[in-house]
């Protein structure tokens, strides 16, 4: 998949966790597995595209650690966060150069449009057709304050021509979804927002053309019984929906408690006539997925070895392999599957939970190599993984090191330095990656001072 990937690879892991956590409760419900012979990984049949012809497509991975960036196959785009609100920053491919999106413009004119004059909750970028969006959470009310209401911001690709859409103040933007397009506008799932009691109701699909003109509801989905709806995928001209709702009984639990007792329905619903197909379903504690947020999903029950294969847009669901056939397991080891799928590899982790002790590697689905990650960046004396957070046709964009720098700011008419810190992200070759190469291409930066420090190794370097 040659797409954004929306998020970094440990944090996506303990969200999986979420569905596929706790023993086994019973065999996951899936539509009319076909009756064939165990093949082996080597003949396995894996599509190299992820589904069938059609305009939707995931822009936004759910959950995403990494909501402030987003990527197209030119480039990366980046919400920074600064004493002009939320600046936008380009990582172009092509020149290897990280710049302020409108380079070489004043950003202090008016004709400067390439920021966001707020980051209220949290700002989201997607890249949909010929346009960037930057979508603001928005806040909710909390004892007499209201709260923010939540935006969605447009640019061209190159930051001009900035429009703004209020969405409705009823309502606020639901960042564990993802977001979907459609080449001409975006897929939003919202919450509403009952002022009386300060809590979420019903989750209401909207949809925003590129014209900016108005934000249309789909359709909604009641609150009676319902944990959360997100957007998850798209293949086709369907949205990809996980709808978590809570088993009888747990209506009052605690929140972490409710999430130990969800049934989980994954549905394809088309947004022009609102038809919905459940292809999975099952409980916490059931089964673990790895998804390409396209059409192809893997999962593995928990405490069990098969991995299976299912076609999300036919609902077909059919074996894949078995864990033992490409990694020998030790007494009391299990296995979990984990988003995302990176250059068409599925993750998986074996773990022992006491003492706990894990190991994650990616998986080619088409022979059974397994490549463990190993490569490590340090932040001081602290070590944390490389992870990617884009992808090319060969290449993937990874957070590498974070970056330390100073710049002033002003407060009621004083002015300050303040402390900031950015993530350090850099280039590898896909190659390099999966054999654990650490051969990092920096871009060329005209964004941070030039006193700033990396932090990619054991203490600070100069950019």
């Amino acid at each position: 998949m040659k797409r954004i990937i929306s998020t970094i690879l440990l944090f996506l892991l303990l969200c999986s966790l979420f569905t596929g956590c706790g023993a086994q409760t019973e065999e996951p419900t899936v539509p009319a597995p076909i009756q064939m012979d165990t093949p082996t990984p080597e003949s396995v049949d894996v599509p190299e595209n992820t589904g069938p012809e059609g305009t939707m497509k995931l822009i936004k991975a759910q959950d995403a650690l990494w909501d402030n960036t987003t990527a197209n196959e030119s480039g990366l785009y980046k919400c920074r966060i600064d004493h002009n609100g939320v600046s936008l920053l380009y990582y172009e491919y092509e020149s290897m150069t990280l710049n302020f999106l409108m380079e070489g413009a004043d950003a202090n004119a008016d004709s400067y449009t390439a920021n966001v004059p707020g980051h209220e909750g949290g700002t989201i970028p997607a890249v949909c057709g010929d346009h960037l969006y930057v979508i603001s959470v928005g806040t909710t009310p909390i004892q007499d304050f209201e709260g923010y209401p939540s935006k969605v911001f447009q640019f061209g690709l190159d930051g001009s021509n900035r429009k703004e859409l209020s969405l409705p103040d009823e309502m606020r933007v639901n960042r564990n979804s993802g977001v979907a397009g459609d080449g001409h506008g975006l897929y939003l799932m919202l919450q509403a927002l009952d002022f009386s009691t300060r809590s979420f109701g019903d989750r209401i699909l909207f949809y925003i053309d590129e014209n900016m003109s108005e934000a249309k509801e789909i359709t909604r989905f009641p609150k009676e019984g319902l944990f959360s709806v997100d957007i998850y995928g798209a293949t086709g001209n369907e949205l990809v929906l996980r709808i978590a709702s809570l088993q009888e009984g747990y209506e009052d639990a605690e929140t972490l408690e409710k999430m130990k007792h969800l049934d989980y329905s994954w549905i394809r619903l088309n947004p022009e006539t609102l038809e919905q197909t459940e292809f999975l379903h099952y409980k916490t504690g059931d089964i673990s997925i790895a998804y390409d947020w396209g059409d192809i999903m893997y999962t593995c029950p928990i405490g069990g070895t098969e991995i299976r294969i299912l076609h999300v847009s036919e609902g077909r669901d059919e074996h894949l392999m078995d864990v033992n056939d490409i990694l020998e397991l030790r007494e009391n080891e299990q296995v979990r599957l984990f988003d995302p799928v990176l250059d068409g590899r599925f993750g998986i982790v074996a773990y022992i939970e006491e003492p706990y002790e894990s190991h994650k590697h990616h998986c080619d689905p088409k022979t059974g190599e397994l490549v463990e990650m190993k490569m490590y960046y340090y932040e001081d004396d602290e070590s944390k993984p490389i992870a990617p957070v884009a992808e090319t046709e060969d290449s993937f964009v990874v957070l590498s090191g974070s970056i330390w720098y100073t710049e002033p700011d002003t407060m009621n008419g004083q002015t300050f330095m303040t402390n900031r810190i950015e993530a350090y992200l850099t280039m590898m070759d896909k190659s390099d990656y999966w054999s654990n190469t650490k051969r990092l291409r920096p871009f060329e930066d005209h964004v941070f001072p030039e006193d700033a420090d990396i932090k990619s190794d054991r203490g600070p370097q100069s950019l």
